[in-house]
């Protein structure tokens, strides 16, 4: 099985190049070529599923186990670092916010100086 992707394009190899042939010297033409390519496709990718069929493995899934036992200090601790990565998200939105409002009104101001300038000039 390990070796049947190999297989598959190794067929798909061969056979792109003998319909090209076939389609350079005449004997087939472009359509045909590629009706066969996908009819190989078709019955290659069948064949992929046939040897996948036979090759499932069908030993059982261990048991799950049979409790799930919950650490409380685990889940306390999960909450101190929700609440840390909580105070960085907002710092860190604070510092994006800080950042970005000289630029945000910088552009503002151009783009109001620009509409400014094109009133003047078209007389508004």
């Amino acid at each position: 099985m390990a070796k049947w992707p190999a297989v598959r394009q190794a067929v798909y190899a061969v056979l792109a190049a003998v319909l090209a042939t076939g389609a350079a010297v005449g004997w087939i033409t472009s359509d045909q070529s590629d009706q066969w390519l996908g009819l190989v496709a078709q019955v290659l990718g069948a064949a992929g599923l046939v040897v996948a069929v036979l090759h499932v493995d069908r030993t059982p899934a261990p048991a799950p186990k049979s409790a799930v036992t919950l650490n409380v200090p685990d889940v306390e601790s999960a909450a101190r670092n929700l609440q840390r990565a909580q105070l960085r998200l907002s710092q860190a939105q604070q510092r994006v916010v800080a950042t970005a409002a000289p630029v945000i009104a910088q552009g503002a101001a151009a783009a109001d100086a620009a509409r400014r300038d094109l009133e003047r000039r078209l007389g508004g």
